[in-house]
């Protein structure tokens, strides 16, 4: 297999991986697919750093034009994702927050009154 034809194919993976990405509700899986395209990525430099050159053909030059589009979505995908994080992180926060401000910080012992009359 020439090296054209094998970077088509990681495109493709690229572009399914992107869409799985998209349509996936599952944040840690999303992170694992953002991860899986980065891994796509460096195979695909890898391939232009063999051949000397970024050789494209029309399907990988459609497929880059496709996947700008995708890479959109997911940014904002992931963009929402961060701040649904960072508000369930906020929460917690407030709780805790509440939650020390309303529990006694001393430590209650058996209790005794001491009398100093004696």
């Amino acid at each position: 297999m020439n090296l054209l034809n094998k970077k088509e194919q990681l495109f493709v993976q690229y572009y399914e991986t992107t869409e799985s990405a998209i349509a996936s509700l599952d944040p840690e899986e999303v992170a694992t697919l953002v991860e899986h395209r980065d891994e796509l990525i460096l195979q695909i430099n890898e391939i232009d750093s063999q051949a000397g050159t970024c050789e494209i053909n029309a399907n990988i030059e459609q497929m880059i034009v496709n996947i700008q589009d995708l890479d959109q979505q997911l940014n904002k995908k992931l963009e929402r994702l961060k701040v649904e994080a960072q508000d369930r992180i906020q929460s917690f926060k407030n709780a805790q927050k509440i939650k020390n401000q309303y529990e006694p910080t001393y430590a209650l012992t058996d209790g005794a009154f001491y009398d100093k009359r004696r």
